[in-house]
């Protein structure tokens, strides 16, 4: 009951997350950098629910399933598909903390790494 509850907890953040960077994805009307700046903290969020749900130990494969079936379920690009695959497939390859501390500090140092690698 517990682990569906995180599923669905999880569902919801990455189909807000996405949302939100399929629209930013489209605009071009703000100042270009301030763009730069929201398109890369929507990566980041993306990353730090998917980098929660692998220090949660959520199994690759429903992880990969609830990407796929928010990807069905609202108009993203494949630019944005991509983008969200790869970040799968990287905090997939990170360790789980042996502590809750540790999870913690691995998915702070996964989304600020992830913003400083879009925003350079």
């Amino acid at each position: 009951m517990v682990f569906r509850l995180q599923q669905e907890h999880l569902m919801k953040k990455i189909v807000s997350a996405i949302a939100l960077l399929s629209a930013l994805n489209a605009t071009t009307s703000h100042a270009e950098s301030e763009a730069q700046i929201e398109n890369c903290r929507s990566i980041s969020q993306v990353a730090e629910v998917i980098m929660t749900a692998r220090q949660q130990d959520m199994p690759l494969p429903e992880v990969m399933r609830l990407v796929v079936d928010v990807e069905a379920e609202t108009e993203t690009d494949e630019n944005v598909k991509n983008v969200v695959k790869e970040l799968v497939k990287t905090a997939y390859k990170a360790p789980i903390g042996p502590t809750e501390e540790s999870q913690k500090q691995y998915i702070a140092e996964f989304r600020n790494q992830i913003f400083l690698n879009c925003y350079e």
